[in-house]
């Protein structure tokens, strides 16, 4: 089967109001947990649900409030916005986009509404994704004609799953059933909604925010999962927010820049920090998930080059990359998570590595 993430990124992220989805939960319902004194986190649980759905952080500071990320549809962003308000009556002064994906920003909007006067902040290819972008990734699947299409492309791929029947495909079947009967509906219609938001001030390598007696430093150390990724630090309180430059359980494997991601997660881990929220999914509490996937990286680079250097082609290039060792570590024999980590960080990566080295 290809990979599964290739063949759905380019709906995962989109989607006309339907009483079918009553049976089933609301993918954008969050909750929120305490990370430390005034710092939480707003996540979705099933963190390979699709669609996916990005972490938020919220940092109460002495006067106002400064928010990582703003979910990826105008409902999530009001669900935030409303939580934000429970814990604190101080307005959100500054909210920062990691980069440009959707699932992260397309809740930009609500914050604009609840507090006049907010800065977005980003790194300058993220304002240029969405000023060149996005507004065409969200505006095309607005038709009909286009939306049948997603609809039966989801259906294709389900055939496509349930005759492989790899080890866990009863669980991503009913994830994808949930997709095309639910959640795609949902997401279509929060999509006529959106209202595009860009960052209103940039930077180039880095910014300190200076709150009373915090300091949150936003960085910029080389591309990741995008060309723009943002890492938001507290020394303080030795917190680190990166975006989708990490994903846990399962990595994504879609950057452009496979080699200069590595580069810059190496840097990360150079930071002095001791809890880390990755972009999606648990809260890290050490440096292991981010040497994990360092290693994971340093592995499968080096042997897609050697396929690359001896001739060989795509395909012969994907029957040769093995990483059972490190899959198992990433996966612990949970066949859902090693169906994932093939669909979602595997095959994408070997391929744009590939492209990237061909090209």
């Amino acid at each position: 089967m290809k990979c599964l993430k290739t063949q759905l990124i380019s709906f995962l992220l989109i989607i006309n109001a339907s009483s079918i989805y009553a049976q089933h939960s609301d993918p954008f319902t969050y909750e929120i947990k305490k990370v430390m004194d005034n710092i939480y986190l707003a996540y979705r649980p099933e963190p390979l649900r699709f669609a996916v759905e990005g972490n938020v952080t919220i940092i109460i500071n002495d006067e106002d409030v400064v928010v990582i990320e703003s979910t990826g549809t105008p409902k999530g962003g009001k669900q935030i916005v409303n939580e934000i308000k429970k814990l604190t009556n101080k307005p959100v002064r500054y909210l920062i986009n990691t980069h440009g994906h959707g699932d992260h920003t397309l809740g930009n909007q609500e914050f604009v509404k609840a507090f006049p006067g907010i800065e977005i902040v980003a790194a300058q290819p993220t304002r240029d994704y969405f000023l060149n972008g996005q507004i065409n990734y969200v505006l095309q699947y607005a038709a009909e004609e286009d939306f049948q299409k997603k609809l039966d492309y989801v259906a294709g791929v389900i055939k496509e799953v349930e005759e492989e029947k790899a080890p866990g495909y009863k669980v991503v079947l009913e994830n994808l059933k949930q997709y095309l009967e639910h959640d795609i509906y949902i997401r279509k219609e929060e999509y006529a909604k959106v209202e595009f938001k860009p960052p209103t001030l940039v930077f180039e390598k880095e910014m300190v925010l200076y709150r009373g007696d915090r300091e949150i430093h936003l960085l910029y150390i080389g591309a990741g999962d995008t060309p723009g990724d943002v890492w938001v630090y507290l020394p303080k309180e030795k917190l680190l927010m990166t975006g989708d430059a990490v994903v846990n359980p399962i990595p994504y494997g879609y950057s452009r820049n496979p080699f200069e991601w590595m580069e810059t997660l190496k840097k990360a881990v150079e930071i002095d920090f001791e809890i880390m929220i990755p972009g999606h999914g648990e809260i890290q509490y050490d440096k292991k998930y981010l040497e994990l996937l360092i290693e994971l990286l340093s592995v499968t680079n080096n042997q897609i080059k050697k396929c690359v250097e001896s001739g060989m082609t795509l395909e012969e290039t994907k029957a040769s990359v093995t990483v059972e060792e490190l899959e198992m570590r990433f996966a612990n024999n949970d066949p859902i998570l090693k169906f994932f980590f093939n669909g979602y960080f595997l095959e994408p990566h070997v391929e744009r590595t590939y492209e990237k080295l061909t090209k």
